[in-house]
């Protein structure tokens, strides 16, 4: 037996499970039954991966013996994807929660060296705060490179090494 969780493309309209009985003769996906039948494969059962009203996959078992899954394996199956729906829900919320994190730390970090090349030129030049800030998207705009990047240049300039 053979176990995915996989986005779900075959069956997002529906709640259903789908249950082949033998792969050589279901038509209903030709491609995708003529490589499982290559690889061995002769019925699957399918049953999607839904948590908070969203799907998020199917998880799909499969057997080299045709007529393997019965309503009790769908029933099963079913009680088996409730959990993992919620285990990859979970990983979703923390992959995204993650990302959020690094996204703000990434923009404090940039923040700070923006303030820092900011005060620089203030001082550099004699401009006040708004001005200095034009000077950088000015250069930014001109050399096609992120502000951040100029700011990084005007930082290491001042202080003799890379930022």
């Amino acid at each position: 037996m053979l176990i995915l969780v996989l986005p779900d493309r075959q069956n997002s309209a529906t709640r259903n499970a789908f249950l082949t009985d033998d792969l050589e003769q279901d038509r209903r996906w030709p491609a995708w039954s003529t490589q499982a039948v290559q690889v061995g494969m002769s019925s699957s059962l399918s049953v999607p991966l839904q948590y908070g009203g969203r799907r998020l996959g199917a998880l799909k078992v499969y057997s080299d013996r045709p007529h393997a899954y019965t309503s009790d394996s769908e029933e099963i199956l079913g009680r088996f994807a409730e959990q993992a729906a919620i285990l990859v829900a979970n990983m979703h919320l923390l992959f995204a929660a993650e990302t959020l994190d690094e996204r703000l730390r990434r923009a404090l970090r940039d923040r700070d060296l923006i303030a820092t090349a900011k005060g620089i030129v203030m001082l550099r030049e004699n401009l006040g705060a708004d001005r200095a800030v034009q000077r950088l998207l000015e250069s930014s705009a001109r050399q096609r490179i992120a502000v951040r990047e100029v700011a990084a240049e005007i930082v290491a300039s001042a202080h003799g090494e890379t930022v």
